[in-house]
C-alpha cells in the first residue's frame, strides 16, 4: 500500500519530475501521484527481479540484464556504459562494531552513515542519559550528532 509519505513526496515533486523519462511509468498511477492507502505496483521492478532469479544475480552486471540496463541508460544519455557495469566488483568490507553498555552494536562501513550512527550512540552511551531530563536528553543527542557528523 502507498504510505502517506510516498503519496506526499510524489505529489510534492510531481510538477518537477513528471516530464523526466521513466518517472510517470514508474511512480504515477494513470498519470497521477498515487493516493495513500492505494495499491502500488511496479511491474518493471518485478520483471527485473524475475530476470535475476532466472538469469542469476551476475546478470545485473555481466549478463543480459546488464545489456538491457546499459541500453536504457544510453538511450537517455547517461554516462554509465555496459563496460562500466562489467568492470564493477562488489566489496564486502568488515562491518563496524561498537561496544555499548547494553551490548555490541554493528553497522555498515562507509560509504554509509553507519559510522555516524555508531558515533552518536557511542557518545551518548558515555553520558549519564538516564539521569537527564527531557531537555538535557535532546541537547545531548543534538551535540552528539554534531560531533558525529564532524567525523564524516
Amino acid at each position: 500500500p502507498v504510505t502517506e509519505s510516498q503519496a506526499s513526496a510524489t505529489a510534492g515533486k510531481f510538477a518537477e519530475l513528471r516530464s523526466l523519462p521513466g518517472f510517470a511509468e514508474t511512480f504515477l498511477v494513470d498519470g497521477r501521484p498515487p493516493v495513500a492507502g492505494s495499491r502500488f505496483r511496479q511491474p518493471a521492478l518485478a520483471n527485473t527481479l524475475r530476470r535475476l532469479v532466472n538469469e542469476g544475480l551476475d546478470s545485473f552486471y555481466r549478463g543480459p540484464l546488464a545489456e538491457t540496463l546499459a541500453e536504457g541508460m544510453a538511450q537517455y544519455g547517461l554516462p554509465i556504459t555496459l563496460d562500466d557495469l562489467r568492470q564493477h566488483r562488489a566489496r564486502r568490507p568488515a562491518p563496524l562494531k561498537l561496544t555499548h553498555q547494553h551490548g555490541e552494536l554493528w553497522n555498515l562501513a562507509p560509504p554509509t552513515q553507519g559510522l555516524v550512527s555508531l558515533a552518536i550512540l557511542g557518545i551518548t552511551d558515555r553520558l549519564a542519559m538516564a539521569e537527564a531530563d527531557e531537555a538535557m536528553t535532546v541537547h545531548r543527542i543534538v551535540e552528539a550528532t554534531k560531533l558525529a557528523f564532524s567525523l564524516r
